[in-house]
């Protein structure tokens, strides 16, 4: 099954050698009076945040995943190295508190394996509860799973008032030892001038 068209994930150049695939899943992207709508619109978003232009979601997931926060100068190494998509892969309303429609979420649900199955992650970091709900990705448990060959975390959207140290800890609980190794190994390539 190839994936449909729709906004293209932002897969970072060296994701394909990258000593641990993680994949970032948001839910949906909102049309931005700055930024044009288009098959590129994930791609330019990180692209603009790499370059210096902040965008506080992006921001704050920088300072999630790597179980520590890098310094803005590491910001594009470590989105060189992993891949971004939301679930939805079009734009679903012009502001964050709205919610998708079901017909959304059943698109999104018929476009991910496909999806997993091109980009191939060890890891999905699954940002919010009503995405995960929404996933239906079969669980033992309510916040992480095995699904379709890759890990899956669910955490609180980054957009809300998380505590970064929690959620790092559970995203590194979530790791196991070895596979936080490899991260932390990644964290000091990330963190090399």
């Amino acid at each position: 099954m190839a994936l449909e068209a729709g906004i293209r994930p932002w897969v970072g150049k060296n994701y394909k050698q990258a000593r641990s695939k993680i994949l970032l899943l948001g839910e949906a992207h909102y049309l931005s009076e700055t930024r044009e709508a288009g098959p590129s619109y994930t791609i330019n978003l990180v692209r603009e945040h790499v370059c210096g232009k902040p965008i506080r979601f992006l921001t704050k997931v920088t300072c999630l995943i790597p179980l520590t926060s890098l310094p803005t100068s590491s910001r594009g190494k470590f989105w060189n190295d992993i891949a971004y998509t939301n679930f939805i892969s079009y734009l679903v309303g012009s502001s964050a508190r709205e919610k998708p429609c079901p017909r959304d979420y059943d698109a999104g649900r018929k476009r991910y394996p496909a999806l997993l199955k091109k980009l191939r992650p060890e890891f999905v970091y699954v940002c919010g509860y009503r995405l995960w709900d929404e996933m239906e990705v079969p669980s033992a448990n309510d916040s992480s799973a095995e699904f379709n060959g890759a890990h899956h975390l669910r955490s609180m959207h980054p957009s809300t008032s998380l505590k970064y140290e929690e959620w790092r800890a559970n995203f590194a609980a979530f790791l196991g030892a070895r596979r936080r190794r490899v991260l932390e190994a990644m964290r000091r390539d990330w963190m090399d001038a």
